[in-house]
């Protein structure tokens, strides 16, 4: 079964850009850009900062985000795009948040563990 492409990830593309002698500091000022307007991409689709990334590597924007565009190669729909590409990050980010729960409930048992073990401390001392 042949699995779907995956989105490059944010540091593989500033790698490409810096094999290629870039920053997007560089780029963006070559298309008389604030660095925000080419680097928001990594937040959210944006066609045209997709296509200035990529033409300055000598590929097509959907070889670089490919969950962005129709098999076509045209860009999928702002909402469409955001809403597939989000839905990604949201399940990522529930995960995280599982983890997170997880990860205090530990924290608050250790504490609780601790406090216990103090006060049967104290009361021995306080006994003796």
């Amino acid at each position: 079964m042949k699995t779907p492409p995956t989105d490059w990830l944010w540091d593989e593309v500033l790698a490409a850009l810096h094999s290629e002698g870039l920053t997007l500091r560089g780029l963006a000022a070559k298309h008389g850009l604030d660095v925000q307007a080419i680097s928001c991409v990594q937040f959210r689709p944006s066609p045209l900062s997709q296509g200035r990334i990529a033409e300055a590597l000598g590929v097509l924007p959907q070889q670089i985000w490919p969950n962005r565009y129709e098999a076509d190669g045209t860009p999928l729909s702002r909402n469409e795009g955001h809403g597939r590409w989000m839905g990604k990050a949201l399940a990522v980010r529930e995960v995280a948040l599982r983890k997170l729960a997880l990860a205090r409930k530990a924290c608050a048992l250790a504490a609780k563990s601790t406090r216990t073990d103090e006060s049967r401390n104290a009361e021995t001392t306080a006994e003796v």
